[in-house]
């Protein structure tokens, strides 16, 4: 309990010991740097949304201006007593409107603009589903690198030590006149080969514990262990059928690009707005003192309007184009779900290719182990030479390091089933 505490509270406090597996999605899954952002994208739909909803309620409407003319505007009416100007617009005047506008028509325009706002917050919570999905799957491939490394390290640490024990042995038979100086030399050089390996393979690590840290948003840093994942990839049992069909329900990118469909065939709804007329009702207060005979100068009103405006074949055009959009994205979804399909069926070839690559390997292995266990014995006895020796000692290295490989690249074929199907292989 303690430790799952102190887990949550300073999460990068694991990286100062081991880290599993399971605490590395965990972790990644709530700090990746990807996947945060992911997230204000997410509320940045849910505002607009709001903002959507606010066109349903009445608008509040306020305006001023203050007009300044070259003269004022005047009237000229001839009367029994000759001719009278009345004042119509002063040289200058002001103008305030203050009220409440609701627009309770609008031929579906604004009930089509929040289902799009709406429907495009749940298009972002499948992206943030699909990143996450993807997300786990890198943090899973990085921490495999890491594991395969830490295996190949282990191997060439193993041949080292065997070299150098014969390299002693070595220069123990040339000090008895028994070895060439040249078979001193050869195995030197091949210590210092393996060591450069070593060497290579340390920045390696460095590196993918680097990518790691980033991937789990974390600072850069590579003072941490991972542990062996304690999961039977050899004895898994792959239902195809099953995973392809968990893959279209489970996949979130489908579930985006269908939220994306709804919205285009919403668009048609909008399109069609254009047809119909718009109503609204107006109420408030209007002043001006552009004449100042006439009083009040201000005043209550309420006005009703209907406003019908028809850009010739315009709105007819854009329809038809809409239509047009619709078809091809209906192909772009159709054609998504069959490259899911075929990534789906090539994981899982390749899971069943990686095994049997295992195999093989293992097979290489046994008779590389018998080849070095023969060669051994036969420079022990004079009957091969100490290039042979080093030769075989290669030879079993590289059979052990391709073993090595192919169980991480079940682990990985195993992983990406789970990525492309979106779904928990058992």
């Amino acid at each position: 309990m303690k430790k799952s505490l102190l887990f949550i509270l300073f999460p990068t406090l694991v990286f100062s010991a081991e880290l599993t597996i399971e605490n590395a999605i965990k972790l990644g899954l709530k700090e990746n740097l990807s996947i945060k952002a992911k997230e204000h994208q997410i509320k940045s739909t849910l505002w607009t949304f709001e903002a959507a909803k606010s066109d349903n309620f009445p608008s509040i409407v306020a305006d001023y201006t203050y007009t300044k003319m070259d003269e004022k505007k005047q009237l000229s009416l001839n009367t029994l007593g000759g001719t009278m100007k009345v004042t119509q617009v002063e040289e200058t005047y002001n103008t305030l409107n203050l009220g409440i506008q609701y627009n309770f028509y609008t031929g579906g325009l604004v009930t089509a603009l929040v289902d799009i706002a709406k429907k495009n917050v749940e298009k972002s919570q499948h992206d943030h589903t699909e990143l996450s999905n993807e997300i786990r799957y890198q943090i899973q491939n990085a921490y495999i690198n890491i594991l395969e490394l830490y295996a190949i390290r282990q191997l060439y640490e193993k041949e080292i030590e065997s070299l150098r024990a014969h390299q002693k042995d070595v220069e123990l038979l040339h000090h008895q006149g028994l070895a060439a100086k040249i078979d001193i030399l050869h195995t030197s050089v091949k210590v210092k080969e393996v060591e450069k390996k070593i060497f290579e393979i340390n920045n390696n690590i460095k590196i993918a514990k680097l990518n790691l840290r980033m991937l789990l948003g974390q600072e850069p840093d590579d003072n941490f262990d991972v542990l062996e994942i304690d999961r039977d990839f050899l004895n898994t049992q792959i239902d195809e059928t099953k995973i392809i069909e968990q893959a279209y329900s489970n996949r979130a990118i489908l579930k985006s690009l269908k939220a994306d469909l709804e919205n285009l065939k919403k668009t048609l709804e909008i399109e069609k707005s254009a047809y119909m007329p718009k109503a609204f009702i107006y109420g408030g207060y209007n002043y001006t003192d552009s004449n100042e005979a006439i009083s009040p100068k201000g005043g209550f009103l309420l006005q009703a309007g209907l406003k019908f405006k028809l850009d010739w074949d315009k709105p007819s055009n854009l329809l038809k184009g809409k239509k047009e959009e619709i078809y091809a994205f209906e192909n772009k979804l159709k054609e998504v779900k069959y490259r899911i399909k075929i990534a789906v069926q090539k994981s899982i070839e390749d899971f069943y290719t990686a095994i049997k690559t295992y195999d093989l390997a293992n097979q290489q292995l046994k008779e590389a182990d018998e080849y070095f266990r023969v060669m051994n014995l036969k420079y022990k006895n004079g009957l091969a030479s100490n290039t042979d020796l080093l030769d075989a000692e290669a030879m079993l290295t590289a059979a052990r390091i391709s073993t090595k490989k192919a169980y991480y690249d079940i682990a990985r074929a195993f992983y990406k089933i789970e990525f492309e199907s979106a779904s928990e292989v058992k």
